[in-house]
């Protein structure tokens, strides 16, 4: 059994790691392009599915179900296509066809139709379950490979795990609000209409603006300035001090969310967020990056994990389309004792 993995690519060994510490007779046979590598899996597809390892690296992933190499028309292979492929039953929500590499435009319309005249509906914004294709194309080899699989098991409703946001909105501050509005969506983070926020290291705003747009009332703190379309929001507060003095001057203030996108090193990160910790209120949620420094993977990301958790439940880590050269972490309040 095979499957695809995609990673940001300058974080796929980490990928590859990860799946070879769940199991170590995993190994990647071919690397397809960058960031994205077709993995050998002797454990199958189901018992991987069933476990599901708490992966960071691994963005997005899918089985491999049927291929064909330097397969010429759409009418050779679609119907073999459709007859290989595991598909869903019938009630079991919408579908998309998501393709990568040089896929005929023809070939997604004709399997599009196809699914539908099997009597499945196409939702291509919010599917339940994608048929994916990759098209890999060789120097000597051109192979299209295929594969059905849910939104969950996918890890992301996006083809190959890109989230795209639009930067049209007027009030768009910096890519920073992406990073946000997509561990949101992914953690499914519920953000209640007034509840308050506390946004360290907030400056030019991004994360604040997200969190205004979501109905926050949010607490912004840095000695930076804030972008001057942010200025007089009605929901907004804006601190002009460092995280460790804000917290001095308000010992008893409660938030429902903290977030932390601080451009600094992630132990130091770890050590405001620890001192954060008493500022949530019980059942509250905090979001923060982990930045990494050249040469930091997994092990330093687990050292900084096994802090947060003495003050915080750590509920998912993962590094994100949107992040780079950092990982997100979602954390919750640790219960009364």
């Amino acid at each position: 059994m095979y499957i695809i993995i995609t990673a940001r690519p300058e974080s796929a060994a980490f990928a590859v790691s990860e799946l070879q510490k769940y199991d170590a007779s995993i190994r990647p046979v071919k690397d397809l392009q960058a960031g994205v590598k077709l993995v050998y899996l002797p454990g199958g597809y189901e018992k991987l599915i069933a476990d599901m390892p708490p992966f960071i690296f691994v963005r997005h992933m899918f089985p491999v179900q049927w291929y064909s190499v330097n397969a010429v028309t759409s009418e050779q292979f679609v119907p073999k296509l459709l007859e290989e492929v595991k598909l869903p039953e019938i009630n079991d929500g919408n579908f998309s066809v998501q393709a990568r590499g040089a896929v005929c435009v023809t070939t997604i319309n004709e399997l599009e139709n196809a699914l539908k005249q099997k009597g499945f509906k196409q939702n291509d914004k919010h599917p339940d379950w994608v048929l994916s294709l990759f098209f890999y194309e060789g120097k000597t080899e051109h192979t299209l490979y295929a594969g059905a699989s849910s939104v969950k098991d996918n890890r992301s409703a996006w083809n190959g795990g890109a989230r795209r946001y639009s930067k049209s909105d007027e009030g768009f501050i910096s890519r920073a609000e992406f990073k946000l509005m997509e561990a949101v969506e992914i953690f499914q983070i519920k953000i209640p209409a007034d509840s308050s926020a506390l946004d360290l290291g907030a400056a030019p705003g991004g994360w604040s603006k997200v969190l205004l747009d979501a109905g926050c009332r949010v607490t912004a703190v840095d000695p930076g300035a804030l972008d001057a379309r942010l200025s007089g929001h009605p929901n907004l507060s804006y601190v002009c001090a460092t995280a460790q003095r804000f917290f001095e001057a308000n010992p008893h203030k409660k938030f429902d969310l903290i977030v932390n996108d601080m451009k600094m090193g992630m132990f130091d990160s770890v050590r405001i967020m620890l001192d954060a910790a008493r500022f949530l209120s019980p059942g509250g949620a905090a979001v923060m990056t982990l930045k990494l420094a050249k040469g930091q993977g997994p092990g330093k990301i687990n050292e900084a994990l096994v802090l947060l958790r003495q003050k915080y439940r750590v509920t998912d880590t993962r590094q994100l389309f949107h992040n780079r050269d950092e990982v997100t972490v979602y954390l919750f309040s640790q219960p009364a004792l």
